[in-house]
């Protein structure tokens, strides 16, 4: 019966989204605050479902496809316009985790905004970032399929490199754990599978990020 129960984790544990991927071992059974820099897309519901104990901090520029559901799961929403708007009213030193999920590409200030959502997070604390990589370009176009190719997008503004980000990092006191080009071998084995339920609901493209490595991410915990 452990058995059983083991290899069903496993299966479970394909399914995460990637952004969740590094700390869901260590945060699972946790209670602990996350920043959510890019809350769209029923993040919250999302995050809730992986993570029973976190309390959930949003921050996006308005509204975007989020119901009343997931402001109702959030501590706090903060609703910044990151080309123009200061974060002097978000703590400073107090997330445990920080995610920053395809949230730079759409800004001219990306790297500055690291920087800012840097000192947000207290010592010892999680940041994950996630963004186009170079290959994005030379990925095939899939705009009607969510987006694969970088110029899918066309709120798309910078393509960022992972020396800068890490560099700004580092600078701003973290250790880069990982980083790279995110490829997750099970996803790209299971590409079939994912294809099916990417078909059912209308946005297949992200099913083959994996496959071209279109996005680089970094991993890094602050001293």
């Amino acid at each position: 019966m452990r058995r059983f129960f083991k290899k069903m984790y496993s299966l479970q544990k394909i399914f995460i989204p990637p952004r969740f991927g590094f700390i869901y071992n260590e945060f699972k059974d946790l209670q602990f605050s996350m920043l959510d820099v890019g809350c769209g897309n029923n993040s919250a519901q999302l995050a809730k479902k992986w993570f029973k104990n976190v309390r959930y901090y949003g921050l996006d520029n308005g509204v975007f496809f989020n119901e009343q559901e997931d402001f109702e799961l959030m501590e706090i929403f903060y609703d910044k316009d990151l080309t123009r708007d200061a974060l002097d009213d978000i703590p400073s030193d107090f997330f445990d985790v920080a995610l920053m999920n395809h949230v730079i590409e759409h800004l001219p200030n990306g790297i500055s905004i690291i920087g800012e959502i840097a000192k947000k997070i207290k010592p010892n604390g999680i940041i994950y970032i996630e963004y186009p990589s170079v290959n994005s370009l030379s990925a095939p176009n899939m705009p009607n399929a969510g987006n694969l190719n970088f110029s899918d997008d066309l709120t798309h503004v910078r393509l960022y490199g992972l020396v800068e980000v890490c560099n700004e990092l580092l600078s701003n006191g973290f250790v880069i754990i990982r980083a790279g080009v995110r490829r997750r071998l099970t996803r790209i084995i299971l590409l079939p599978l994912f294809l099916i339920l990417g078909l059912l609901r209308g946005r297949y493209s992200v099913v083959f990020w994996d496959y071209y490595g279109v996005a680089e991410y970094i991993y890094a915990k602050k001293k």
